[in-house]
């Protein structure tokens, strides 16, 4: 296999790619069986089964320890996420409220101060 004087590095690389075609080659073959289609399709219910248990064994844990759930958690932030955004409109609403009171203050004070009424502004 290996050449007199030869890379031994070029060596290991055609050994490997060589590896890789028959491993492909392989696989190729293996994967087009209906044998394969059903044991994938046997690993995949059992995967999701056991993920399944997983989080109802999770929920318990967490349960038995007092901590909320993964869906606990995301309600409590979707909860949040309203508040804070009806908290933010209110907010708005107070402040354009707040600064036209402001204004109005201080049209009323500016004309106190030149000697004049608010029945004088309005008049002019």
């Amino acid at each position: 296999m290996a050449e007199k004087g030869g890379d031994p590095a070029e060596v290991w690389r055609n050994m490997l790619g060589e590896m890789e075609k028959g491993f492909n080659t392989f696989a190729t073959q293996a994967m087009s069986t209906p044998e394969f289609s059903r044991v994938m399709n046997q690993a995949g219910g059992i995967a999701a089964g056991a993920q399944k248990q997983f989080g109802e064994l999770m929920e318990k844990y967490l349960l038995g320890m007092n901590l909320p759930s993964r869906a606990q958690l995301v309600d409590m932030a979707e909860r949040l996420q309203a508040i804070h955004d009806l908290a933010v409109d209110n907010g708005a609403t107070c402040a354009a409220k707040s600064a036209d009171a402001h204004a109005v203050k201080a049209f009323r004070s500016a004309g106190k101060c030149h000697g004049m009424s608010a029945n004088t502004l309005r008049e002019r």
